[in-house]
């Protein structure tokens, strides 16, 4: 009667926390206009099918998200709602993943506090309300990770069947999926003993998997030396990965105390009650640790090495462990009332940052800058859009006229050498709008080069707060009138 009750207990906390992951990720989630990566997403999941496969542009990355995506939009449509619910459902099924992956190698409390934190930490809760890969691919190695608990603990062919699934699925989904697959070998590596997994078993797996991801190897190569040639992302500082932490987070003081709750996780065992902790030993450190790590370092090495391609967000396999460390800190913390405070503190504290998701102008402001274009552009005019790449995934998107003429132009024609192709280019109509997307303000070399067309008191900047930037952004907006006919 006792476990049936602390059953059913456990059942109700689950569902509450499962109802706050889901209204944090779906209120208002489809208020906001697309941002550039959502306008990719788009482009790509309503290609054919063969070219979705192919891995070609505009994304050359694993295709099972954009798979999913593109027939999701056949049944649902492409409005910013439809394409973004995918994402809540994947964040959602991520909380109740970590939940059971919390249990399999640890005990149900420590799952359950970590999907509390999972559920309420900004970072997985930011991109589970857009239309990209991340929350599939927090999902799919969360799943692999519990199926890898389950053949630890005895399991048999579907547990290895369901490892597969979902671990061939996270390479599917990015090409950091594979910082899973070196996490866990690392993890085996270190604690592998006959009675968990037979080696040869172990191994067996890694071939299947190697077996089944041969087909995206074409497209891995290609995606690298595209890359090789030049990324955006600028060279990594020592502290990125402190900062990676943090973000997990949502804010500092939310990150201090996932921190400190950590920690408890490496004290000796405390006296607490029965039946909580069971899996409490050094593997589960290493797994957690391992788990953690290996996803920021494997980036992140490779920007010391070779082109910078570390991000935050291409880490998201790894914020699982950092909640389940806490977790675990937290139910080895002795008294009941203390654990429920530090634990209750700690959500509060992940709470705080949701605030900033629900602001309006949030994202890159592409639906007001061409609504605001199009109401006041006469017919004939041009606008051209820089850098190119958002004219094709944002102001198409959101374009309804026809007849004005929208082309992308390099940021480059608006550097001195430039500036004989950008004058060329508003040459021919009645009026030129430029819509331009950096930071940069273009007053001085227009007033230069343009003397007359310039229309100073049409000038205006949308702004919006960039979130992974941390600060504010804005598109700027130019007119130019009397061009020749």
């Amino acid at each position: 009667m006792l476990l049936f009750m602390r059953f059913k207990r456990a059942a109700i906390f689950l569902w509450v926390i499962l109802l706050l992951g889901a209204g944090v990720r779906a209120y208002r989630v489809g208020e906001e206009g697309i941002w550039l990566d959502e306008g990719v997403s788009i482009a790509r999941a309503g290609s054919p099918v063969s070219r979705i496969v192919s891995g070609r542009d505009p994304d050359p990355s694993p295709p099972l998200y954009y798979l999913l995506l593109h027939f999701w939009i056949k049944v649902f449509g492409d409005s910013e709602l439809s394409i973004r619910i995918p994402s809540v459902i994947f964040g959602v099924l991520a909380v109740f993943a970590i939940y059971r992956a919390g249990g399999v190698f640890f005990d149900r409390r420590t799952g359950l506090t970590a999907a509390l934190f999972l559920a309420l930490a900004a970072f997985p809760v930011y991109f589970s309300r857009e239309a990209r890969m991340y929350p599939l691919l927090l999902l799919l190695s969360l799943v692999s990770y519990y199926f890898l608990g389950k053949m630890l603990r005895g399991g048999g062919p579907v547990a290895a069947a369901g490892y597969i699934c979902a671990t061939a699925g996270a390479l599917y989904t990015h090409n950091l999926g594979i910082s899973t697959v070196l996490a866990q070998n690392i993890f085996i590596l270190c604690v592998l003993r006959k009675k968990d997994i037979p080696i040869r078993r172990w191994y067996t797996l890694q071939g299947l998997l190697l077996i089944l991801y041969l087909p995206a190897l074409a497209t891995l190569l290609r995606q690298l030396t595209v890359i090789g040639k030049s990324f955006w992302s600028p060279p990594p500082s020592a502290l990125d990965p402190v900062r990676t932490i943090v973000s997990y987070a949502g804010s500092l003081p939310a990150a201090a105390g996932l921190v400190a709750l950590a920690a408890f996780a490496f004290f000796p065992r405390q006296p607490i009650e029965e039946g909580a902790d069971r899996g409490a030993s050094a593997r589960g450190n290493v797994l957690l640790v391992s788990w953690l790590l290996t996803p920021i370092l494997l980036p992140f090495l490779a920007s010391l090495i070779s082109t910078p391609i570390y991000i935050s967000r291409i880490t998201i396999a790894a914020a699982p462990a950092l909640y389940l460390l806490a977790a675990r800190g937290a139910v080895r913390i002795p008294g009941k009332g203390r654990r429920a405070v530090l634990t209750g503190l700690t959500g509060l504290l992940l709470v705080l940052p949701l605030r900033e998701f629900y602001r309006p102008l949030r994202t890159e402001p592409w639906r007001e800058v061409v609504r605001m274009v199009e109401a006041e552009a006469k017919p004939g005019d041009g606008v051209l859009v820089s850098p190119p790449w958002y004219q094709r995934f944002c102001f198409e998107y959101y374009r309804t006229r026809d007849d004005i003429t929208v082309r992308g132009i390099s940021d480059e024609v608006f550097y001195p050498g430039g500036v004989p192709r950008l004058i060329a280019a508003a040459e021919g109509y009645p009026r030129t709008w430029i819509v331009y997307f950096q930071e940069r303000d273009l007053t001085p070399l227009l007033e230069e080069n343009f003397s007359g067309r310039f229309q100073p008191e049409a000038s205006r900047v949308k702004e919006y707060h960039n979130f992974q930037a941390g600060r504010r952004m804005g598109i700027r907006v130019y007119l130019l009138s009397g061009g020749r006919d």
